[in-house]
């Protein structure tokens, strides 16, 4: 992790949105967040992927793109592959998105 901060995304805001969304989350809906469509249907989509409340999914949705755009992508996958709070399959899952986009 690089710790500087990159456009306002210190490792502290970045911990902090990864809380709010949820790492699991993070990771299963990563191509979501990162998909062309707009913020609207974005959350859309994850409210019927998930089942979460539309307030939760455009709150999530806004702090992963946010993260997106910050450039710490990355970052934000190596805390959850090295987090000894998350699932095992969810550290595999991030860890193997930082191989394949690396």
């Amino acid at each position: 992790m690089s710790g500087t901060p990159a456009r306002g995304m210190d490792d502290d805001r970045l911990r902090a949105a990864l809380r709010a969304i949820g790492m699991a989350a993070f990771v299963r809906h990563l191509d979501l967040f990162k998909g062309p469509q707009g913020h609207a249907e974005a959350a859309a989509e994850l409210q019927g992927r998930s089942g979460w409340t539309a307030h939760s999914c455009r709150s999530r949705v806004s702090k992963a793109r946010a993260i997106l755009a910050s450039g710490r992508e990355g970052d934000a996958l190596a805390m959850i592959a090295a987090s000894e709070r998350v699932e095992a399959d969810t550290s595999r899952a991030a860890r193997a998105i930082l191989r394949r986009e690396g």
